[in-house]
């Protein structure tokens, strides 16, 4: 739905990059949605101004069966490595974590 509504403003576009992740019946999904509407199912993401830097630490330190305590410690120093080298990011990091007993949150003092 969300794919949808971008594609269809693709010539007035909303300048947003969305990430949506769930889990069904399949086990967990990620996707990257740009202004487009493109849909785009990856293992990792990242959004926002720091994307770049953010993108470095993933991409060095992802690997396959990942717990999700380790995932989240590699999230973490993404969004610091973006924060650190980007003037437009900043500020606490949300952490939420989707599993299949629910959805929970946590904020990081940056």
């Amino acid at each position: 739905m969300v794919a949808n509504t971008l594609y269809s403003r693709r010539m007035m576009p909303l300048y947003i990059q969305t990430v949506i992740v769930g889990l069904d019946a399949d086990g967990p999904a990620l996707y990257t949605l740009d202004m487009g509407g493109s849909l785009i199912p990856d293992e990792y993401t990242a959004a926002g101004t720091g994307v770049r830097t953010a993108y470095g630490v993933l991409e060095n330190d992802f690997k396959a069966g990942l717990t999700v305590k380790e995932a989240e410690v590699i999230a973490i120093r993404a969004v610091k490595a973006g924060i650190a080298r980007d003037v437009q990011s900043g500020g606490p990091i949300q952490v939420m974590i989707v599993t299949k007993d629910g959805v929970s949150e946590r904020i990081i003092e940056n």
